[in-house]
Order: structure tokens, then C-alpha cells, then sequence
């Protein structure tokens, strides 16, 4: 590891943002479902349009442009993908963003979640049978060797 270097993780870097809206009041047009969010696919082609279809109680959390939209639900389909609208999501589907631009450029975080070792371990951490999902809790286990000077 280069001098001035250090390791840390995933958690120590990223944090989950919890903007929580009612979809009815929020001035918000689009939502995200997991339906539309591509495997390996970082950006968003399609959404749903608030008012038009039902949105469930899970639809409530903010996400605005350059965050980082991850599908906890069934993490082997590898649903990563940068917000360039603000929408909403639903609570199983997490908005990220780094802590602190000057330790993780925002536009970096988007790859890092979609290297092998991020997939890995999030599939290994999934709980769940027949819709396997993960929590944020354990996504900060990731990157442990994740070096920046």
C-alpha cells in the first residue's frame, strides 16, 4: 500500500440517505421500482409515473440526482444504477452517496458497487428463500480493502 494510503470500509465512506416524502405531497413525478432498474445497467431507462399506478407503502424514500440507487431485494440480479432525475423509491431499494466527495469522488461509487466483490458479498449476505434480500448494515462490510490516498 502507497505511504499516506489507508483501508476502509464500505461504511466509513457511504452513507444511506433516508429522505423520507408522502408521494401524494411531495411534488414529485417518477418513481423507481425494482422493475426498472437493469442487471448491469447503471442508468435508468424507464419509471413509473406518481398518481398514474399504485405505489405501495414502501414508497416513500427521496432520491435526487447523482445518488445511487442499489436493489437490496434479490441481490444477485446486480440492480445498481445513477439517479439523473429526483424520484422516489421504495425502503428496499437504498439511496447512497458518499460521505465526503474529497475521500470518494461520487462518480466512482456507481463501479465500485458493481465490481465482483461487491456482488459476491452482497449475495452471500442475502437472508432469504424465495426473495432474497440484504441490509444496509452489512453492505459497510464490502469494501474493507478499499484504499484512497
Amino acid at each position: 500500500m502507497k505511504p499516506g494510503w489507508r483501508r476502509v470500509k464500505l461504511g466509513e465512506v457511504v452513507r444511506q440517505v433516508k429522505d423520507k416524502v408522502d408521494p401524494e405531497t411531495s411534488g414529485l413525478d417518477r418513481y423507481i421500482a425494482g422493475e426498472h432498474m437493469d442487471t448491469d445497467d447503471l442508468k435508468l431507462r424507464r419509471w413509473g409515473e406518481i398518481g398514474a399506478d399504485y405505489l405501495g407503502p414502501a414508497f416513500h424514500m427521496r432520491f435526487k440526482p447523482g445518488q445511487v440507487l442499489y436493489g437490496s431485494r434479490r441481490t444477485y440480479l446486480r440492480k445498481v444504477a445513477v439517479a439523473d432525475f429526483e424520484g422516489i423509491t421504495a425502503n428496499t431499494t437504498f439511496v447512497l452517496e458518499p460521505k465526503d466527495s474529497c475521500v470518494l469522488l461520487p462518480e466512482l461509487l456507481p463501479f465500485l458497487m458493481q465490481t465482483e466483490a461487491f456482488h459476491e458479498h452482497s449475495v452471500k449476505q442475502s437472508r432469504g428463500s424465495v426473495n432474497p434480500s440484504g441490509q444496509a448494515h452489512q453492505y459497510s462490510l464490502i469494501f474493507n480493502k478499499l484504499i484512497y490516498p
